[in-house]
């Protein structure tokens, strides 16, 4: 599991899954992020 900062917490739920359909992919920051999830 990934430690760190929900990547959609400022957005209602319903504007960060259609933020994501239009393909604005949430951006992840976290402690011990391996490049290789990518």
């Amino acid at each position: 599991m990934l430690e760190g900062d929900p990547p959609l917490s400022n957005y209602e739920p319903y504007e960060a899954a259609k933020s994501v359909a239009e393909g604005h992919r949430p951006i992840f920051r976290a402690k011990g992020y391996l490049s290789e999830l990518r």
